[in-house]
């Protein structure tokens, strides 16, 4: 039965944190079906990670979301929950963490937002991007889910009036408050930190309600006690050594990733904004040539690069597109990764390419979406915060490589075909 479920607010920070599970022979099952009934007599996972969409939902939703998925759990007798949250505090943070308390009957959650293999710490309640303050960082400039604070408690009181308390790094003094619920946000600043934090609340038995992002959700399986099971071997996916990639994030860091492509051996096909925002591209006579385009780098052997921006300017095009059509931020955003994902599934359906890299959580939901696929099966973390799965469901075996917009280096994508090639 399921023993663990995770509930993330997108599908590339769901994804990574499902592979902290399936890294370790953990049966895991990354779903897009927030709502699904639990069967409690499947046998198949013993993680579900639940991706509920939220992140750009209004707070009342984004909490009915979670509280809905993890009733549904607890009624078939999942008793331990995570809310995998984004290490930049993106999205409704406040208003989940306590719909998470709330739903799943404990009264303390305990919350370790650090993430040190991608340089996220919390420091005295804090969170860093490496040594600069969060609200110091490009994330403070989100397109949807601006971050202009740092500090914690402030984060998470916009949207909850339950205490907050703050542990520093090896600080001992007690967890459990008979008073009422209360939030513990706990400092890190490395693994063994995060390690730390988990035994001290594995010896205090408040295991039961949990929260952090994907770093913190690795040191789950040892303190749980996650049964495990011999996984399949998605190390050499099809025809590993070539990749359709497709970045749909604006966020600076992979606008620099998809830029260098072409100095990493990509073959770099640009989509203009007036193909994307149209209401069904589909019928855009444009589309046609590109899927040729595609068709004809496939047939050369060669990697794909579908690039949406060149630069963070770029994007005002996107909004000046946007509001001549009427189009609010976030629906210029969900049209955009829809007709990426219909444009996607027409170059796949005409392709061989069997390896389908995508930046940006909005993206590869709308493809998931797109494609018909019931989920996705994580398999192993070739890189820190890239994560190589296998699509669940659909005609065509997929493997795909996923990641958040915000980090890693700028040639990305040369490491991730290295690491494959080493496999």
């Amino acid at each position: 039965m399921v023993e663990l479920l995770v509930i993330a607010d997108d599908l590339t920070g769901a994804c990574d944190t499902g592979a902290q599970f399936a890294g370790q022979g953990i049966p895991t099952l990354v779903t897009m079906e927030f709502d699904r009934a639990f069967d409690p007599t499947e046998d198949e996972y013993s993680v579900i990670v639940a991706d509920t969409e939220s992140r750009h939902l209004s707070a009342v939703e984004a909490a009915v979301r979670v509280e809905t998925v993890v009733k549904r759990a607890r009624e078939t007798g999942v008793d331990h929950f995570y809310k995998k949250t984004d290490s930049t505090l993106r999205g409704n943070i406040g208003a989940e963490l306590q719909a998470l308390l709330r739903a799943s009957g404990n009264r303390t959650l305990a919350f370790a937002p650090a993430f040190p293999r991608l340089g996220r710490f919390t420091r005295g309640g804090h969170q860093y991007v490496g040594d600069q303050l969060l609200r110091e960082t490009a994330f403070a400039n989100d397109p949807l889910d601006p971050v202009t604070d740092s500090f914690i408690p402030a984060i998470i009181r916009r949207q909850s009036n339950i205490p907050i308390r703050i542990i520093g790094r090896t600080a001992d003094e007690a967890l459990i408050d008979e008073q009422g619920q209360r939030i513990v946000v706990f400092d890190a600043e490395s693994d063994d930190d995060l390690r730390w934090v988990g035994e001290r609340l594995k010896r205090e038995r408040l295991l039961g309600a949990l929260a952090g992002s994907a770093g913190f959700a690795a040191c789950l399986p040892e303190l749980l006690e996650l049964r495990t099971r011999a996984q399949p071997n998605l190390d050499c996916p099809a025809r590993p050594e070539q990749m359709l990639a497709i970045n749909g994030s604006l966020n600076e860091v992979s606008l620099r990733q998809a830029v260098s492509a072409e100095a990493c051996g990509f073959a770099v096909v640009h989509l203009p904004p007036e193909l994307l925002i149209v209401e069904d591209i589909a019928r855009s006579e444009a589309v046609s040539q590109i899927i040729a385009n595609v068709a004809g780098y496939d047939a050369q052997g060669r990697d794909v690069m579908l690039r949406t921006a060149a630069r963070r300017e770029d994007a005002g095009e996107y909004e000046r597109q946007g509001e001549r059509l009427g189009l609010s931020h976030r629906q210029l955003s969900l049209r955009i990764a829809e007709n990426v994902a219909k444009l996607i599934g027409e170059i796949l359906a005409q392709t061989q390419f069997g390896l389908l890299t995508v930046f940006g959580g909005d993206t590869l939901a709308a493809i998931v979406r797109a494609m018909g696929w019931r989920g996705l099966l994580p398999r192993r973390e070739i890189l820190p915060g890239v994560i190589l799965s296998e699509a669940a469901g659909g005609t065509k075996k997929m493997s795909l490589i996923t990641k958040a917009g915000g980090f890693g280096p700028e040639d990305v994508l040369r490491q991730i075909k290295d690491q494959l090639r080493k496999k």
